[in-house]
């Protein structure tokens, strides 16, 4: 199982020395917040009741800091930074994020332990083993859900709509993740399911789509639900598949999102690869609140450019390049230094993708975490997707 999926999503990842990024701002509201801190600092350290060791105090100011920014800006002193990112070789197969300080789950891997346990996309695990997770690290809640293959982690689940929380024992397995995977719907429609978008995710999706002639084909269902972190350059060559033009016509790249940053070196474009060769056939594109990330680039392309309807509810809102600053003292902080936006400049980080065509998945109930079933539920937005395929694409008509 990947490592990362224990830990979320980082759509990308750079070492950087804090002498790379300089030194801080030197304006006068700088040092004068410095000096309210300093002062701040000075009066706990004389007048609180208990002695608090300096080094503590130090870390919890810097940790309280980046807590507020966003669910994975993180601070982690020297002395865990060099197994901060170390996971046992086995996991359960879940992307997590921090939501109202509570390890909040963004989508279960597709066949994962978690996945077959019931686990949904906005699950809050309030236990790990017994161990209360508010105020716990991202990375230290990931920590605790890797170890031995066929070992067993027992998380306490709350969901909304259940009165109270639910003990689930789910046994850890090192399996490779997820590839994408076809079939006929009938009438010529295609679903294609995509629960992860990393490295060689294009070439997969190429080689599952060419089992199916290209003149049968009268549209396809793209499912990117629950389909959580990624490589950006996956989404580029995915959708260069739906959006390549013929080079006959035009040599111009095709911009499948855009980088905002305040430093101008991370300011850019992704731009597509791949053959077009899917350019023409109808699309439909399934997303929920999971997905997330690389998948909302991808998503996000595709509606911008009216190439697809997007079918479900709003996506999950995560679309960030996360920074690795090492501190003098070798203590690291992650750090969101850019966003990617869509190729018409709508921003996907904290908001999400609003769908065309708005449906919602009926409420699961209390028995599904603790009993899952291998009887298929009910699919509705799914049904709608192909709705939409039958009756000509919606854009914009039922969008909320």
């Amino acid at each position: 199982m990947k490592k990362m999926l224990a830990i979320g999503s980082l759509v990308g990842v750079m070492g950087i020395s804090l002498a790379a990024v300089g030194a801080s701002v030197g304006t006068d509201a700088t040092y004068a917040g410095l000096g309210l801190l300093t002062e701040a600092f000075d009066v706990v350290k004389r007048q609180y009741v208990d002695d608090v060791p300096t080094d503590k105090l130090m870390q919890d100011a810097i940790a309280g800091t980046l807590s507020d920014l966003d669910p994975d800006s993180v601070f982690v002193d020297a002395q865990h930074a060099q197994d901060w990112k170390r996971v046992g070789p086995a996991g359960i197969g879940l992307a997590l994020t921090r939501k109202n300080d509570l390890i909040t789950v963004i989508a279960p891997v597709d066949g994962s332990p978690a996945a077959r346990a019931g686990i949904k996309a906005g699950d809050r695990i309030v236990k790990i083993d017994g161990l209360e997770t508010r105020g716990l690290p991202l990375w230290q809640a990931a920590r605790r859900l890797s170890g031995q293959p066929a070992t067993s982690v027992t998380l306490t689940v709350a969901r909304e709509g259940w009165t109270d929380p639910h003990d689930l024992t789910i046994a850890r397995k090192d399996a490779p993740p997820p590839t994408p995977s076809a079939r006929e719907l009938g009438n010529g429609l295609l679903y294609l399911r995509i629960p992860s978008l990393d490295t060689g995710t294009a070439r997969d999706v190429e080689r599952e789509l060419a089992r199916h002639p290209r003149e049968s084909l009268a549209g396809i269902v793209l499912d990117v639900r629950d389909s959580p972190g990624g490589d950006p350059h996956a989404a580029a060559g995915v959708a260069g598949l739906f959006l390549g033009h013929d080079p006959r016509d035009t040599d111009a790249p095709i911009v499948v999102a855009q980088t905002r940053s305040r430093a101008p070196h991370q300011n850019g474009s992704l731009v597509a690869t791949g053959t077009g060769a899917y350019r023409d056939v109808p699309l439909s594109v399934l997303v929920n609140r999971g997905t997330e990330s690389v998948a909302e680039i991808l998503a996000g392309a595709l509606q911008d450019s009216r190439r697809a309807t997007l079918v479900g509810v709003r996506t999950f809102g995560h679309a960030a390049i996360e920074s690795i600053i090492t501190l003098p003292d070798g203590a690291l902080v992650r750090l969101e230094t850019a966003r990617y936006v869509t190729p018409a400049g709508r921003k996907i980080d904290g908001t999400g993708l609003t769908p065309d065509v708005t449906v919602e998945m009926p409420r699961a109930d209390a028995a599904s975490a603790s009993a899952p079933s291998d009887t298929p539920a009910p699919d509705p937005q799914l049904q709608r997707a192909i709705d939409v395929l039958k009756i000509g694409r919606v854009v914009g008509a039922e969008r909320n």
